[in-house]
C-alpha cells in the first residue's frame, strides 16, 4: 500500500472482513505469487479474505440464463454467423460463472484490475445482473485519439483525478455513469523510502553530481503487430544512448532512471549494461521494481524527461506531487495533431520533437536556470489534481464506504449511488462531479 496499488483506497478500520480478492488464474497467480503462504497471512493481518475463482457451485443453473442459451442454440445461422453464435454462448456461460460468484458471495461492489478486455466488460453485465456496481480509476491517461481506449473501463462510478483527466475519460466511448474527481490516488512518498533515497543521493553528490535528471521510459517494441503500437525498439535505444551520453559530456549531470515496469530496459542489453555502469560509477540511480511510483522521485530531481507513444500519466503524477516540477516530453510519435492544445502552449518548452533542442535547452537550464525560465513549466496543475494532498486513495475509500453503507439499507444500485454522489457534494463541492460535456 505505500506504492502504486489497486488497494490505494483500503483503510483496515473500514473494510476489515468486508473485501474478498479472487484469482481466476493459477498459472498468473504463481507467476506473481512467489510464497503463498506469506501471501495469505498478509491478507489475513490485512483483514481481507481470498477466494479461487473456480467452484462447482458458480455452474449452477438459472432459468434466465438457459432462456437465452435456448434461444442461442434454436438460432439459425450461416457459416459467417457461426462465428458470434459460438461467441456468444460461450460469453453468455461467463456471465453466468461470474453472476453466480457475485450473487454467492453477496457481492455488490466489485472492482476489476485489468483495465481492459472481454473479462472485464462480462464482469460488469453480471455486477449488475446482481444490482451491484463497479468502480474504476486513472491509471494509463487517456489519449485524445478518437475510438481509442474503446472498451476501457466499463465501469459505474469513476475516480478521476483531476477536471484534465475526468474531461478525456468522458470523451471516449465508454458508458461511464459517474466520474468523480478524488485527486490523485496514491500515497506519497514515506520517512523510511525517503531517507534511504537522499542517502543514495548524497553519494551521487559526492561525486560531484549537480543536476540530477529523472528519465520516465514507457513500453517498446518491434511493432511487428497492428494493435498497441509502442515506441519502436531502436529509437528507444538511441534515445537512452543520446540522454545517458550527457554524463560523458557533462561528469555533474546524474540520473535518476525509473523504469515503467521492472526489468523494461533489460531487452536493449547495451543499454541495460550503461545505465549499471553509471549507477556503479555513482552516476545514476536505476529504480527497477515493481509498482514504484515516479512521483516519489521527482521532487529530488532539477528536471523530468518522459518518453512515450502518448502522453504519460507518469509524468502528470509527478507535476501533481511536486510544486516546483519541472519536466518534459520527448515526443516521438508526432501527437502534434493530437494534443494540439499542449502543443499550442508549450511547443519546444514542455514537449519536444527535437530531441536535440530538448537536450540543449535542458544543459542551458543546467548552466543558468534564469536562461529558460519556461522550461518545463505546466500552467494550472490544479487541472490534474484540485487537492494536490496525496488523500485521493482515502476519499475513494470514504466513497465507497459510503455507497457499501447504502447497500447494506437496502437501497437499489441508482439510489445509492446517487446518494453517495451527493454526500460526496456536501464534503467537496459540485464541481467535483464531472459531468459529460
Amino acid at each position: 500500500l505505500k506504492n502504486r496499488s489497486n488497494f490505494f483506497w483500503y483503510n483496515k478500520k473500514i473494510f476489515s472482513k468486508k473485501v474478498i480478492i479472487y484469482s481466476e488464474n493459477s498459472y498468473r497467480f504463481k507467476k506473481r505469487i512467489k510464497n503463498k503462504k506469506n501471501f495469505l497471512k498478509k491478507l489475513e493481518k490485512m483483514g481481507v479474505n481470498f477466494m479461487n475463482l473456480y467452484s462447482l457451485k458458480n455452474f449452477k443453473k438459472n432459468h434466465k440464463f438457459e432462456n437465452i442459451r435456448k434461444k442461442l442454440n434454436e438460432l439459425k445461422v450461416n457459416n459467417e454467423e457461426s462465428y458470434f453464435k459460438k461467441n456468444a454462448l460461450i460469453y453468455l456461460s461467463k456471465i453466468q460463472y461470474m453472476y453466480n460468484f457475485f450473487k454467492e458471495n453477496k457481492i455488490k461492489v466489485h472492482l476489476n484490475c485489468e483495465e481492459s478486455g472481454d473479462s472485464n466488460i462480462l464482469r460488469q453485465i453480471a455486477i449488475n445482473l446482481c444490482d451491484g456496481c463497479s468502480f474504476g480509476g486513472t491509471r494509463s491517461y487517456p489519449t485524445q485519439i478518437k475510438g481509442d481506449f474503446l472498451g476501457f473501463y466499463p465501469n459505474d462510478i469513476f475516480f478521476a483525478w483531476g477536471e484534465e483527466s475526468a474531461k478525456r475519460i468522458s470523451e471516449t466511448d465508454n458508458l461511464i455513469k459517474k466520474i468523480v474527481i478524488t485527486g490523485d490516488h496514491y500515497p506519497k512518498i514515506n520517512e523510511e523510502k525517503e531517507k534511504n533515497l537522499n542517502e543514495r543521493i548524497a553519494k551521487l553528490k559526492k561525486n560531484k553530481i549537480k543536476f540530477l535528471i529523472l528519465v520516465l521510459d514507457s513500453s517498446f517494441s518491434e511493432n511487428k503487430s497492428f494493435t498497441w503500437q509502442l515506441i519502436y525498439k531502436k529509437k528507444m535505444e538511441k534515445f537512452f544512448e543520446k540522454l545517458l551520453g550527457l554524463a560523458v559530456i557533462d561528469p555533474e549531470i546524474g540520473f535518476i532512471i525509473k523504469s515503467k515496469k521492472k526489468d523494461n530496459l533489460k531487452p536493449l542489453s547495451n543499454i541495460h549494461n550503461l545505465i549499471r555502469k553509471l549507477e556503479k560509477n555513482n552516476q545514476c540511480i536505476f529504480i527497477n521494481e515493481r509498482n514504484d511510483l515516479p512521483s516519489h522521485y521527482s521532487s529530488f530531481t532539477d528536471i523530468t524527461v518522459s518518453i512515450s507513444p502518448h502522453i504519460q500519466g507518469a509524468l502528470f503524477q509527478c507535476l501533481i506531487n511536486d510544486k516546483n516540477f519541472r519536466g518534459v516530453i520527448y515526443d516521438d510519435s508526432n501527437l502534434q495533431f493530437i494534443e494540439n492544445d499542449l502543443y499550442f502552449e508549450g511547443e519546444n518548452q514542455l514537449i519536444f520533437r527535437n530531441f536535440d533542442l530538448m537536450i540543449k535547452k535542458i544543459r542551458n537550464f543546467k548552466s543558468d536556470f534564469e536562461t529558460e525560465p519556461k522550461l518545463g513549466k505546466w500552467n494550472k496543475p490544479q487541472n490534474h489534481d484540485p487537492f494536490t494532498d496525496g488523500k485521493g486513495g482515502k476519499r475513494v475509500g470514504n466513497f465507497i464506504n459510503n455507497l457499501i453503507n447504502f447497500y447494506d439499507q437496502g437501497f437499489s444500485t441508482n439510489f445509492a449511488i446517487e446518494k453517495t454522489i451527493k454526500n460526496y457534494i456536501n464534503n467537496y463541492n459540485k464541481d467535483k462531479i464531472y459531468d459529460k460535456k
